[in-house]
């Protein structure tokens, strides 16, 4: 059942704990609001006492995997990810933000603090992802949607990052698109991004093409080298909504892998966790 995405992915932060720290869970509201315009994807009014039912069997089912102090928000109206990552992001002081979906658990360990400790050096590297499928289809499918479909022309110069932070090699591959699945980010690029992206909406559907135009305005990477990847597994990914570079690997389930990455190299870091649930 769906209600039982959270606890698995929730599970998962034992392989990252950094991740498992001041957690904000941010449920969708289920009534339509007259003065919101929404996506289509968002403008289904949905079934309130079947929603209420499901929030409380997701959070009763990872009540055990539920980190101390996590903070439940819980929208009164649907304002889609744009809005219901705008609700977890209010009043958050700390340099860097984590945005993790409810069905995309982490799979690969690496080292979270060497990266922390690379953005805080590197101000042009603002958003990390961690991601589902393979780096370089991701740098394809930029491309593909961003000069083939919408005739954007060529992309702004980027090359390829290879960085050392906190004593180890950390590897970034640049990537021209905006897109959501499991990342990190500086605070101040959520604040930009929020401030031209309204609630009601998928930001990705905004923001899709801004860094192919200018990518060191934006600074989104991927983790890992181009043939690197699969650190986020996808619970939903043989649903009708998974797409592209976004499938899990052939056969996948949802047990967790682990994979290389070093020890804490340097102090802890200040990362509020933002992790978003949709209505259902």
């Amino acid at each position: 059942m769906a209600y039982g995405f959270l606890s698995i992915t929730l599970a998962s932060l034992r392989i990252l704990p950094l991740l498992a720290e001041r957690v904000r869970l941010v449920f969708d509201g289920a009534s339509i609001s007259p003065g919101l315009r929404l996506a289509p994807h968002c403008s289904k009014e949905a079934d309130a006492a079947a929603y209420a039912a499901y929030k409380r069997q997701s959070i009763d089912k990872a009540s055990g995997e539920l980190p101390h102090g996590a903070q439940v928000i819980e929208l009164p109206h649907r304002a889609c990810l744009s809005g219901s990552i705008r609700a977890g992001m209010a009043g958050v002081s700390t340099p860097f933000v984590a945005v993790l979906q409810n069905d995309m658990p982490v799979k690969r360990k690496f080292d979270l603090f060497a990266l922390l400790a690379l953005m805080e050096t590197e101000p042009r590297v603002e958003k990390v992802h961690f991601s589902v499928g393979i780096n370089r289809c991701h740098v394809r499918n930029s491309k593909v949607v961003c000069k083939a479909h919408r005739r954007m022309g060529r992309a702004s110069n980027v090359s390829y990052a290879q960085e050392k932070g906190g004593g180890v090699l950390t590897r970034l591959t640049p990537v021209q698109q905006w897109f959501d699945g499991n990342h990190v980010a500086r605070l101040t690029h959520y604040q930009r991004v929020l401030s031209i992206v309204p609630d009601g909406v998928f930001m990705e559907d905004r923001m899709f093409c801004k860094p192919w135009a200018n990518h060191s305005l934006w600074g989104t990477f991927l983790l890992g080298a181009p043939d690197d990847g699969h650190y986020s597994g996808h619970l939903n990914g043989g649903g009708h909504r998974a797409q592209g570079c976004m499938q899990p690997p052939f056969g996948e389930g949802s047990g967790l892998v682990g994979g290389g990455g070093g020890g804490a190299t340097v102090a802890l870091h200040s990362l509020q966790p933002v992790y978003a649930m949709p209505v259902t």
